[in-house]
């Protein structure tokens, strides 16, 4: 009689619990896509003081090296070498990358955000080139 008492008692538990199922994340290909052609709003300081306003348009792809990161063409509207760019559902981050172009050397680094179709990112530039920007985007 024990048995079947505490058998009635667990069994209700038993089927709530078994019928609750794990949340399941969204998958990876369902979050916004970064890649894209942005036309890119830029604003940048200078160590002087002095302050500089550009436009122009990046494109964004994923990698074809490293799947975990995506590359930036035309970053800050003059690099002729892709920026790496490692996202992080709606955040990314531009890890320090270094260039060089004859006897020029310049390094590369940031983040931001994609919202909707807004790519909002700052950077810096440090070498024989130094500048701050902050960048404000709309896919194409």
């Amino acid at each position: 009689m024990k048995t079947f008492k505490f058998t009635l008692l667990i069994l209700p538990v038993i089927i709530f619990l078994s019928s609750c199922s794990k949340d399941s994340l969204a998958p990876v290909e369902e979050l916004p896509s970064l890649a894209g052609t942005f036309t890119v709003a830029e604003t940048s300081t200078f160590p002087d003081g002095r302050t500089d306003r550009d436009e122009y348009v990046i494109t964004i792809n994923k990698s074809a090296t490293d799947k975990s990161y995506f590359e930036i063409a035309n970053f800050a509207g003059l690099l002729k070498k892709k920026v790496q760019v490692l996202v992080d559902g709606e955040k990314f981050n531009i890890p320090s990358q270094t260039f060089q172009a004859g006897n020029s050397k310049m390094t590369v680094a940031g983040s931001g955000t994609l919202q909707g179709s807004r790519l909002t990112f700052a950077y810096t530039v440090r070498g024989d080139f130094t500048w701050d920007a902050n960048c404000v985007s709309d896919k194409r």
